[in-house]
């Protein structure tokens, strides 16, 4: 019963987080992507507050100018509403494989596995938070990586014993450069 309690769970969270393409978009999910248009505007974030002057303008460091110019190319070719919402939830999609890979490895056996598999997402089912996974915000971006640096930490904990003094420089800097 507990391979079958995980796969409802599992599907019922993913059909949960896809009824959120249902909602409309929200002023705030276009408001922080407008925020990242150094790559449209000149090199320079303009804000959405010009009632404060020139203190708005911002030049964002030369290391984040590469996904700057990113986000404004998609803004730009994808600039439809409606893909806000897809780009949302798909992140939302690409967190929840994150868990279930980290799952995966934190688990001791399958009986394991399909236990935490159950309680992780029956208990984030519950409420609303897999129709707010789906909104397009900037703690989505904060969730995949926190989640990636925690799978990360787990491929090292794996790997440190063939080489120690190697992987003790490596998989931080992995981690840190996330």
């Amino acid at each position: 019963w507990p391979r079958l309690a995980a796969r409802i769970a599992f599907v019922s969270f993913l059909l949960s987080v896809l009824t959120g393409l249902l909602l409309p978009i929200y002023t705030d999910e276009i408001g922080w992507r407008m925020q990242l248009r150094a790559g449209i505007d000149g090199g320079v974030d303009r804000m959405l507050s010009d009632i404060c002057g020139p203190n708005t303008i911002a030049a964002p460091p030369w290391f984040m100018m590469p996904f700057r110019y990113l986000t404004g190319w998609l803004n730009t070719t994808f600039a439809d509403p409606l893909y806000i919402r897809i780009v949302g939830t798909a992140a939302a999609f690409g967190w929840i494989a994150q868990m279930h890979m980290l799952i995966g490895r934190v688990a001791a056996d399958r009986r394991q596995r399909d236990i935490l598999i159950t309680l992780l997402f029956g208990l984030l089912g519950m409420g609303v938070l897999p129709v707010m996974l789906s909104m397009s915000r900037p703690d989505q971006v904060i969730l995949l990586v926190m989640t990636a640096a925690l799978l990360l930490a787990t491929i090292a904990a794996k790997r440190v014993s063939g080489h120690p003094r190697r992987a003790a420089w490596f998989w931080p800097m992995v981690i840190a450069g996330l």
